[in-house]
């Protein structure tokens, strides 16, 4: 992990344990979603709280590039919740090999754009 996505995993957990500070504890939230960045990341802090990070389904472009990020997995996140669990099963979803695939086509149709 760079350290651009080092700082900013830190900066977001203390803003995570700032904001379920300021709350009752029966109201503390007890999953945070973010996205996109192209570091896709699923934790659990030590205050019990998720953190969902969705990657990008992009690869890194000019201004990605800037932050020294050269090389990233274009990933989806998908993730089950449930009365007793608020993060269930999880996984990444990998778009890099479907978008080769062509037989999803026939699952998902390709999006013809906007002349079509």
């Amino acid at each position: 992990m760079n350290g651009i996505f080092l700082h900013q995993a830190l900066f977001q957990r203390t803003q995570i344990n700032k904001i379920n500070a300021s709350l009752d504890d029966a109201d503390e939230i007890e999953a945070f979603l973010l996205g996109h960045t192209h570091m896709p990341v699923v934790t659990q802090l030590a205050n019990g709280s998720f953190v969902l990070v969705n990657g990008s389904s992009q690869p890194p472009d000019a201004f990605v590039n800037s932050m020294d990020v050269l090389e990233t997995s274009n990933v989806q996140l998908m993730f089950e919740t449930t009365t007793e669990h608020v993060v269930g099963d999880f996984r990444f979803i990998q778009l890099n090999q479907s978008a080769k695939d062509a037989s999803l086509d026939s699952i998902i149709k390709p999006w013809p754009g906007l002349n079509a």
